[in-house]
Parts: C-alpha cells; sequence; structure tokens
C-alpha cells in the first residue's frame, strides 16, 4: 500500500473523511491508477453503499473545464472571439457598475461608478472581469448588508450577478462567476440549452454516459447520487441529507459550477483534454490557448496578493500550488509557471470543486490525475494535504512504471 493510500484509509476510519475516488493515468495509459475507498453516504439508509467511480458528484467548479472547451469550441466555429466586448451577446453585463470606494462611515453608502474598460470573454474564463462570487468578497458582502438584503442568488445566471464589479476588467482578479456567464454566451449563439449544447459536442463525442446538469431527472443516475458531507464540531463528518442542494435551486445550467456526473467520466474528459483529443478541439492553436497563462502582470499579481492575504484564500484557491510559486490563470484553471522535481511540471493547469475535488493536468510530464470526494469543509487543510500526498505519490508510481 503507497503511503497517501493509508493517509486517505486513516482519514476515512477517522472519521473526517465519508470516502474518496483517486483517478490517475498518462496520455498513452500504459499507465492507469485507480482507487475508491469510503461510503456514498453518511445517511443511515445509504450508509452501506460504496464510493465508487461510477458514484454520481457535484463537480462544482471542474465544471469550469468543460465550459472552457466550450467557449473555445464555439470560438473555432466563428460565433465570437476571445477578446470581443461580450456585451454584444451579454447586454446585462454593459449597465453593473464598478464599486470605487469601501464604505463611508457616516453615510453607510458606497460610491458606484460606470465601467470604462470592455469586458471580454477571455476576462469571463480567467476571473479578470470584475464579476465575483459574493462570499470571497468583504467588500460585497458589506454592500449588501447596507443594503439589507441576503447575498444574492436566485434560479438564473441574471438574478446570481445583481451585484456591482470590484474592478475595472483586466486590472485585478478574483475568483466569480464569469464561466456562468460564459456558459450563458454559449446557449445565446447556439440556441441550445448548456446540458443540450455539452452533451452533444463534448460528452457524448466521447462517449461519456454519467454527466448532467440534472442528475434527478435521470432514472440511471438518481439511485447513484453521493450525498454531500461537511464536519460538525468536533471535525467529524455528516451528512447534509440526500435533499442537500449545493447549486441552491438553479434553473439555468450554471457553467461555473453547475454540474454533476462520476469521477469516472469527469477523469475521461481530463485525459481527452490531456492528449488534446480532436473530438473536442480541433485547431492545435485552441489547445495552446487553453494551457497558456492568460493573466496581466496587474492580475496576476491580485492574485497572489489575495492567495497571501488569508491560509483560507490560500487552500480555497491555491489549488496546491506552493504559496510562494509563480502561477497565473489559464482558460480552463490555475496554472503553475514554476516547476516542482518529484511533483507537477512547469505548465501543469490545476483546479479544484467546492467538495474538496481535487485535479491537474501535466502536458510536459503527459499525466493527470483526479481526487473526488463530496465533502464541504472550509479551510480543510488536511483534506488538501492529503491530495498533495495523492499527486506526490501518483508521480512516484508513474516513474516507477517507467523504470
Amino acid at each position: 500500500m503507497a503511503p497517501f493510500e493509508a493517509a486517505y484509509e486513516s482519514a476515512i476510519d477517522a472519521g473526517i473523511l465519508p470516502g474518496v475516488v483517486l483517478l490517475a493515468a498518462d496520455v498513452t495509459e500504459s499507465f492507469t491508477y485507480t482507487n475508491a475507498m469510503g461510503v456514498q453516504s453518511l445517511g443511515v439508509e445509504n450508509a452501506s453503499k460504496p464510493l465508487e467511480p461510477e458514484t454520481i458528484m457535484a463537480i462544482a467548479s471542474c465544471t469550469k473545464l468543460f465550459t472552457a472547451i466550450a467557449v473555445l469550441q464555439c470560438v473555432e466555429d466563428g460565433l465570437f472571439t476571445l477578446d470581443e466586448d461580450v456585451t454584444r451577446l451579454l447586454p446585462e453585463l454593459a449597465a453593473i457598475p464598478i464599486i470605487s470606494n469601501p464604505i463611508d462611515p457616516t453615510t453607510n453608502q458606497f460610491t458606484l461608478r460606470p465601467r470604462e474598460n470592455p469586458m471580454t470573454v477571455r476576462h469571463l474564463l480567467t476571473h479578470s472581469s470584475g464579476l465575483a462570487y459574493e462570499l470571497f468578497s468583504p467588500l460585497l458582502v458589506a454592500w449588501r448588508t447596507s443594503r439589507n438584503e441576503i447575498p444574492s442568488s436566485g434560479p438564473t445566471v441574471e438574478t446570481r450577478a445583481n451585484h456591482p464589479l470590484l474592478f475595472e476588467p483586466g486590472t485585478a482578479w478574483m475568483y466569480g462567476l464569469g464561466a456562468d456567464w460564459a456558459g450563458k454566451l454559449i446557449e445565446r449563439t447556439t440556441g441550445l440549452s448548456l446540458e443540450d449544447y455539452m452533451s452533444s459536442r463534448l460528452w457524448s463525442s466521447l462517449g461519456l454516459t454519467d454527466v448532467t446538469f440534472w442528475p434527478r431527472t435521470k432514472p440511471d443516475m438518481a439511485g447513484r447520487i453521493a450525498e454531500m458531507s461537511t464536519w460538525n464540531q468536533d471535525g467529524k463528518c455528516v451528512s447534509l441529507g440526500e435533499d442537500f442542494d449545493l447549486n441552491n435551486g438553479p434553473t439555468d445550467c450554471l457553467g461555473g459550477s453547475g454540474s454533476f456526473g462520476s469521477a469516472r467520466d469527469f477523469f475521461k474528459f481530463m485525459q481527452a483534454v490531456l492528449r488534446r483529443d480532436e473530438r473536442l478541439l480541433k485547431k492545435s492553436k485552441s489547445w495552446e490557448e487553453l494551457f497558456r497563462p492568460q493573466l496581466t502582470p496587474e492580475s496576476k499579481e491580485a492574485l497572489q496578493r489575495l492567495l497571501e492575504s488569508s491560509k483560507w484564500f490560500d487552500i480555497e484557491l491555491g489549488a496546491n500550488i506552493p504559496l510562494d510559486g509563480a502561477k497565473s490563470w489559464s482558460l480552463g484553471g490555475l496554472v503553475s509557471l514554476d516547476g516542482y522535481d518529484g511533483w507537477f511540471s512547469k505548465g501543469t493547469m490545476l483546479w479544484s470543486g467546492l467538495p474538496n475535488l481535487r485535479w491537474f493536468i501535466d502536458p510536459k510530464e503527459g499525466l493527470c490525475g483526479l481526487v473526488a470526494t463530496q465533502l464541504i469543509a472550509h479551510e480543510a487543510k488536511a483534506i488538501k494535504e492529503l491530495s498533495v500526498q495523492f499527486q506526490k505519490g501518483v508521480y512516484e508510481l508513474f516513474a516507477l512504471s517507467k523504470v
């Protein structure tokens, strides 16, 4: 048993993790690794069901990889470009103002000003548009509180983005719902729902049958959905119940966070990205654009400042890249500008999902890997460290396979 496998087993036995699926492979599939531990649910009715690679999980923010590929397909099809102003097709974004200074303690008001810079499709995918997830921004939380409102939610992308921008597009960085708007852009230019578009152009083309935005409507998936868990006050996993909805009841397909699928099928998609499968993108320059570091120097600096500002941001948004390592954002995920001996190479793309899913795709080494759980535990340093052990262990196993 590899040390990382023993570490995961110990975490499950200790009750801090309900279960995990671990997958890795090289580009030729001469090296493959598959393991699953723990249970699908901690609820009373389904506690005996083992977690398996075919169990349906909330993919959460890993959905952004699907959306990035779909956007590049639309670019290849000539529907729009990465650098055109999105307001031609998303006019709702034209009128969103920018919060230009913090709250005034004497008036309890914020100053808002119109946006001046164009907002592009590239900005949407790289989190440099000024759009943010509210709970990542104390400024937006304070703004919302000053209006006696709850954080934006609602069933559609439009209702979830009814708050100001944090900055001029292209001038800073904040994790946000740009990919949700990119999904809306795909729908408006193709005339298809994101579900129908991705089913046709992404999932079915690769033979993936276990991915959807609406798993509870699929009879073949409904009985295989893993329940979400969290930590109680004692740091032990408890079920959030089979009716828990991570996405809070959307009617829109959320291109930034809304898909569900088996770890097996999401990993097959990752493998297609690793080998630059022409069934997804036909042009080599499209693949180069997907992996290329995209941020301006000021946006890259803002990203690094954010990660350094708190341990929480580094755990949630650092994607296992060492804090002092150089990094940028590609169209598909965070990209490491440094390489690490015995670990991932320079140019590796990595990202994660809220329920502690973490993936990496290393083009130079020709290797990819996925950790998939359904545990919502903020500041889960222990879970992050387990995924780091897995990544390093996979590189070690891969090296041994070539001896």
